[in-house]
């Protein structure tokens, strides 16, 4: 998930441990599909994943759906979580849009097994929520 042809590829901010997305906006990403570096001013934490944006309206809108704006499995590739039980954290450059929702990926060949059968790893992926979820009230 390169910045689009046209738009520039502005590094990340620096200084940061840990950023989510590494320190871009996940609201402009899902919203405009464009590349904004966030702002430290205005960051959130999702998932132990931090997330920084470009301004408070963009910071609102991520605490009222976080699960909208973050990437899907917290960051981690779905292919190795699902196929071999390992959480590993997917990286930008080997990333995608789905369903709406933005899916990142160690290697291009987790990549490309997922868009083989996106659905197949959707439908894990919800089976697995939906198991927690039921956790949860037990």
């Amino acid at each position: 998930m390169n910045p689009p042809a046209g738009q520039p590829n502005v590094p990340p901010p620096t200084n940061v441990a840990s950023l989510a997305l590494d320190g871009y906006c996940p609201v402009e990403l899902v919203e405009s599909k464009a590349w904004k570096v966030g702002d430290r001013r205005w960051g959130a934490t999702h998932q132990g994943r931090t997330y920084l944006f470009t301004g408070p309206e963009q910071q609102r809108r991520f605490l009222d759906a976080p699960d909208r704006y973050s990437p899907v499995n917290s960051g981690n590739d779905v292919v190795l979580a699902m196929d071999e039980g390992q959480a590993v954290p997917g990286r930008r450059d080997h990333g995608v849009f789905y369903g709406n929702r933005i899916y990142l990926f160690a290697s291009e060949d987790s990549l490309e097994a997922f868009s083989r059968q996106p659905a197949r790893y959707e439908t894990a992926l919800q089976r697995a929520a939906q198991a927690a979820r039921m956790g949860n009230y037990r």
